[in-house]
Formats: C-alpha cells, sequence, structure tokens
C-alpha cells in the first residue's frame, strides 16, 4: 500500500471504526454489567487495583478516557472506552487484511465479521479488558505483517500473485456426494 491507495485505506478504517463506535455505543452498558465490570470501573474512577493482575493499563486508560469525556456515569463512560477499542480493533483488522493484499471487498468483510461475532460484540459493549487486549493484538498482527512484508529479501511473492491453494479439490468429492457425517 502506497501513496493515494494507503490513504484511502485509513481513511475508510477510520470511518469504519467510527460507524462501529457508533453501533456499540447505542448498545453500552449504562450500569455495571457482568463479572468483574464493577470491579474494573470503580478502580478505574479511583485509581484502585483490582484483583491480581491488577489491568494496569487498562485502568490508566479507562481513567483518563472517563475523565476526558463527561457524559453519563462513569459506568457508560468504561462502557465507551470498551466500544472504541473494539472498534479500533476492527478497523486495524481490516488495515491487515488490506496490507496482506486482499481486496476492500473482503477486508471490510473480514472486519464485519469480527465486530458482530457474538462473543466480541458482547465484550464491546461492557467494561472488561478484552476490547483492549484485541487492540493490542490486531496491532501486534498489523506489525508483524507489516515486518514480515518489509524484510529483506523477500523469499514469498505477495498473497495477489500466489495461486490459490486447491483446497477445493479435496473437499468437492465428499461435498458433491454429500458424504460428510452431518448431511447424512
Amino acid at each position: 500500500m502506497r501513496g493515494r491507495a494507503a490513504r484511502r485505506d485509513l481513511g475508510l478504517a477510520l470511518a469504519l471504526a467510527a460507524a462501529l463506535f457508533a453501533v456499540y455505543a447505542a448498545g453500552a452498558a449504562r450500569t455495571i454489567a457482568v463479572g468483574d465490570s464493577g470491579e474494573l470501573v470503580t478502580a478505574a474512577w479511583v485509581f484502585g487495583v483490582p484483583h491480581p493482575t491488577g489491568y494496569p493499563l487498562y485502568i490508566l486508560l479507562a481513567k483518563l478516557w472517563s475523565t476526558l469525556l463527561p457524559v453519563g456515569s462513569v459506568a457508560f463512560r468504561v462502557s465507551l472506552f470498551s466500544a472504541a477499542c473494539a472498534a479500533l480493533a476492527c478497523a486495524v483488522l481490516f488495515l491487515v487484511c488490506r496490507r496482506l493484499g486482499g481486496g476492500r471487498a473482503a477486508a471490510l468483510t473480514a472486519a464485519g465479521c469480527l465486530a458482530f461475532s457474538p462473543s466480541f460484540w458482547g465484550e464491546a459493549n461492557i467494561q472488561r479488558v478484552y476490547a483492549l487486549n484485541a487492540l493490542f493484538l490486531a496491532v501486534a498482527l498489523w506489525l508483524a505483517c507489516d515486518w514480515w512484508l518489509r524484510r529483506s529479501p523477500h523469499p514469498d511473492p505477495p498473497l495477489r500473485e500466489r495461486k490459490p491453494w486447491p483446497a477445493g479439490r479435496y473437499l468437492q468429492g465428499p461435498l458433491s456426494r454429500r458424504e460428510l457425517p452431518c448431511t447424512r
């Protein structure tokens, strides 16, 4: 990705993040949700330490977010922090897919599948550490892909130039004859 295409992809990723944030914010928990949510919200507000491991970075960032965003209760603000992290994780996944040579439609589909998967959706709307962890994982994946594509000399051709692996040939027979155990 270079030049104008990279800027367009970045703009599309930011638009995707904004749209997903709006969707997640509409369903964000307004009060304390389940599990460790109450403990994490309290710790974020008073700079406390929840149970070990304490999640120090989550607490610091949630405190900063809830201080800078004076909307609703503290629990709602921390829910919005999780929503923002989840939306950014999906945007970074879109950029990873584009960086690996996938088309825009495929990258949007991948990001959408993550964004609207039930478990990810559930963590994006409540006060839990998993949306921030997903963001870190997506950034680490982007950095690893960037390193892999920049290394020199690059022994592998870009994904666009590779021939697809003929996995369909292995499934063609059983699928065409309906021989899978789940279809009997």
